[in-house]
């Protein structure tokens, strides 16, 4: 196709070496959306956003893969979130939180037409060899699935569940009490203005989709429901896996004594202008 022949690169005014520093600068004094676009190449910006603070060039939300990997220690706590969908995409995050709060998005399944048995081995395969300790789930995957057995009917949670392979949490109904959509819009949004939200480049879908939330006309607080429709929209199942993940916040990793020593010499060597090494202790 001839789609496939073109690829989008983005760029920013300060990449053409051909403009003055100074004209750059000039460029970030315009009105906070018209320099998101002209100045850091980011044309993601229009009216009705529900989260026009999130850039989704790679800088202050998103993060190469690798980089962010290395910001993710072995104290942090880490846990899924997820959405269910058969016909519209399912859409499972991994989430990490450091010592101070700040959440990560690292890892992304996403697609549509996976049933409950076949997405569970993929998540198996999705957590080897890390621990998480949590796993939160659309509520509504505990109606009853179309494909149990009609002499042992079970939800689409169950299925999923039985699917797991060892060390992987069963999946566990997120928050669906009255207000609880509109309190996970508001978490999302408060910790991007924050910046206590990092994604990955690796989750495309997740990128893609947080540009394209609008709010909803009759209830302004809440995220507009908008349903997957191939090239035409890439739907809101990617935020509702993500937020129903993020919704789980629990407390913060603790950094091993042990760290928190070694951080000590390190910053006590620099102060004196030493390495660790050259110390005497």
């Amino acid at each position: 196709p001839l789609a496939e022949q073109f690829k989008m690169v983005r760029a920013q005014a300060i990449d053409n070496p051909h403009l003055t520093t100074s004209y750059h600068a000039s460029l970030l004094t315009l009105p906070p959306d018209m320099a998101r676009m002209v100045a850091r190449g980011d044309w993601e910006v229009y009216t009705g956003q529900f989260f026009p603070q999130f850039e989704s060039v790679p800088g202050r939300h998103v993060i190469p893969h690798l980089d962010l990997l290395k910001r993710i220690k072995p104290w942090h706590n880490k846990w899924l979130g997820g959405d269910w969908g058969y016909e519209h995409p399912h859409a499972v995050y991994k989430l990490a939180q450091d010592e101070n709060g700040k959440v990560r998005f690292y890892g992304e399944l996403w697609n549509r037409r996976v049933a409950e048995t076949e997405l569970g081995r993929k998540i198996t395969d999705f957590c080897a060899g890390e621990k998480f300790n949590a796993f939160a789930f659309s509520w509504d995957a505990g109606k009853q699935s179309p494909r149990s057995q009609p002499n042992n009917p079970k939800s689409m949670m169950q299925l999923l569940s039985d699917a797991l392979g060892q060390g992987v949490p069963k999946p566990y109904p997120a928050d669906s009490s009255p207000g609880s959509r509109i309190s996970r819009a508001r978490l999302f949004s408060q910790m991007l203005d924050a910046d206590m939200i990092e994604i990955s480049d690796e989750c495309p879908k997740l990128i893609q989709c947080l540009p394209t939330l609008i709010r909803d006309e009759d209830n302004t607080e809440d995220v507009l429901k908008v349903d997957y429709a191939g090239d035409q929209s890439i739907g809101d199942d990617a935020y509702d896996g993500a937020s129903m993940g993020l919704q789980h916040m629990g407390q913060v990793g603790l950094v091993p004594v042990t760290v928190l020593a070694e951080r000590k010499v390190a910053a006590y060597a620099e102060s004196l202008g030493k390495e660790v090494e050259d110390l005497d202790i």
